[in-house]
């Protein structure tokens, strides 16, 4: 399986730098390329979110 990886770096003051990284067996085009982050972020907030919500409960 061929697979793209995808890399975001947001730059702002020392304490607000962030690094993203995602790896797709999707096609990575520049019309393509935002919609796949707001995807897989999403997806990993509803995730993350769900796991704390269990762990603390």
């Amino acid at each position: 399986m061929r697979v793209n990886p995808l890399r975001r770096r947001v730059s702002g003051d020392l304490k607000a730098r962030n690094r993203f990284s995602w790896v797709t067996a999707r096609e990575i085009t520049p019309d393509n390329v935002m919609e796949i982050m707001r995807c897989d972020r999403a997806r990993w907030r509803i995730e993350n979110e769900t796991f704390n919500t269990r762990l603390k409960n």
